[in-house]
């Protein structure tokens, strides 16, 4: 699959993409479910590997 990978502590999520891109708005939700701004969110910061 092309369009997940590893996260540390958040789920985000980027609807109608076959694969993510950073540069485009997604939503972010804790493992609890709580949904997070994406806007303010770096994914960055909560992967387990830099791309």
């Amino acid at each position: 699959m092309k369009n997940w990978f590893r996260v540390k502590d958040l789920i985000i999520v980027q609807n109608g993409f076959e694969q993510f891109d950073g540069t485009i708005a997604y939503d972010a939700y804790s493992f609890e479910g709580e949904k997070l701004d994406g806007q303010e969110i770096d994914y960055k910061n909560h992967i387990y590997y830099q791309r």
